[in-house]
């Protein structure tokens, strides 16, 4: 009883104690902040008062470079790019790349320095407070215009010049942000951009992800949890990998290693890049369901000895890269009907005529690995165009299949006489340029979308093209699909 009423008292006498979520991933600090700091402003300083601010929202989202983008920061007109790190005490968040081109947040020339004096600022961090994971602790900093002088000395420098001084600064938490997690299961293949060429381990591999809990629907959280996977990686010439409890917050995906071996009889096991340490992860980065960018680099090392001394040998690293979810690849060919709702005509006598309705056949050339347009508008675009009118496949981040059919003054259409002065109609996209291409596309869903085009009329070698009719709003369907 007299520990119940000590409680009681206790949460009397501290109504505002509570514990504390430790913030550990950057996905939890995704969301709207508000900023607060006491600014002094330079009498340089004073034409730019309608700009820097001491009071105003800030949001905090994803970047597809590094952990953050920052807006609005103290009333900053472009972003500022920062990165999250866990390993300092309390967790910070660094600013990256303040001297880029074009980057300057208030403008050009106008930026961030830890002294007023120094530009640029290479390492200006805000820390966690270490008492409540809704507010961040701004650290001081100087505001500056900054340029540089190559006069000065043999290699010239910066000459900065404080516009104001900002101190006493928070950003509070006015609300967060929810992040969409995703079904990640699936076979994927890693392709390296920055490894050892010359090295006996490969610098791609395969990995498969299954989720823990089964196929899942996406669904969105605020609070930095997770799904988790079992990632089973295979290195050609080795034995498969298993991994368990790869965590995916919607953003990033980690998949621990902890003395995990990819050869233990050999002593060959996953390292963190530049380091002994065996324990790390391989992080991917999300770009779309089916794109990952590597986001921490791995090395795979072995130990050994060598005069008398125990050596790591690094095998293989992985600095850069990015994963592709292995999916079927779509394929174009085929008969596709296609309605035309709107046909704008010229207003020449002698195009006049159209079909509302008519079909477009593509063939699949595998010699040359091409799709063409055999049959456009019921005429033999095979025959006109000496096999087709080309087209490239492609497929985008969020799982659309695009076919791209080319445009132009050789990209016959219809021969429209036979007097031997060789005129014809040729297509163009629909904005009426002989640039770019039409675009064909089946979404992730099924449905089949073609954008608007144009018919010229064009004698044969020239230039010099007629407007012969608009084809607006198309319906297209595929036979042989599902419509």
């Amino acid at each position: 009883m007299k520990k119940l009423l000590l409680f009681v008292l206790l949460a009397a006498l501290f109504p505002f104690t509570r514990m504390q979520a430790e913030v550990t991933r950057a996905t939890q600090l995704f969301g709207t902040w508000q900023f607060t700091a006491d600014i002094e402003l330079t009498d340089d300083g004073q034409a730019y008062s309608d700009i820097i601010s001491n009071n105003c929202e800030v949001t905090i989202t994803s970047h597809s470079l590094y952990d953050f983008t920052i807006s609005g920061f103290a009333g900053a007109t472009t972003d500022i790019r920062a990165n999250f790190y866990t390993t300092t005490t309390p967790a910070s968040i660094r600013f990256m790349n303040t001297s880029m081109s074009g980057y300057n947040p208030w403008g050009t020339g106008i930026d961030v320095s830890t002294d007023g004096e120094t530009y640029p600022a290479s390492n200006y961090r805000m820390y966690m407070d270490p008492d409540n994971d809704n507010v961040i602790n701004v650290t001081d900093f100087y505001i500056v215009y900054a340029y540089y002088d190559s006069s000065i000395g043999d290699y010239g420098e910066y000459v900065v010049t404080p516009l104001a001084h900002v101190t006493n600064g928070t950003l509070t938490l006015i609300e967060k942000a929810y992040v969409e997690i995703t079904d990640l299961s699936g076979d994927w293949h890693f392709t390296s951009t920055a490894s050892m060429a010359d090295s006996e381990l490969p610098t791609e591999f395969d990995f498969n992800l299954e989720s823990n809990s089964g196929s899942f629907d996406p669904y969105s959280v605020n609070d930095g949890s997770c799904a988790y996977f079992t990632a089973t990686l295979s290195f050609e010439g080795y034995d498969p990998v298993l991994i368990e409890d790869a965590a995916f917050d919607g953003y990033q995906i980690e998949i621990p290693f902890n003395d995990t071996y990819l050869d233990e009889a050999n002593n060959i096991a996953f390292y963190v890049y530049n380091s002994t340490s065996r324990e790390g992860s391989i992080t991917f980065k999300k770009n779309s369901d089916i794109s990952l960018s590597l986001d921490a680099a791995f090395a795979i090392g072995q130990e050994t000895t060598i005069e008398e001394a125990d050596t790591l040998i690094t095998l293989q690293y992985y600095t850069d890269g990015s994963a592709a979810k292995q999916v079927d690849s779509y394929d174009f060919s085929g008969t596709y009907h296609i309605t035309v709702d709107n046909i704008i005509y010229s207003g020449v006598d002698e195009y006049t005529s159209y079909p509302e309705t008519f079909d477009m056949v593509i063939t699949y050339n595998s010699a040359v690995s091409k799709y063409y347009i055999t049959s456009f508008l019921g005429n033999d675009t095979y025959s006109l165009n000496q096999g087709g009118i080309p087209a490239v496949a492609t497929t985008t981040d969020d799982g659309n299949n695009i076919l791209k059919i080319a445009v132009g003054n050789t990209r016959y259409v219809a021969r429209i006489d036979d007097d031997g002065s060789y005129q014809y109609h040729v297509l163009y996209n629909g904005l009426g340029l002989a640039t770019d291409s039409i675009q064909l596309t089946v979404s992730y869903d099924g449905t089949i979308t073609m954008e608007d085009f144009t018919l010229y009329h064009i004698n044969y070698g020239s230039s010099d093209a007629q407007l012969a009719a608009y084809f607006q709003n198309l319906t297209v369907t595929k036979e042989g699909e599902a419509e």
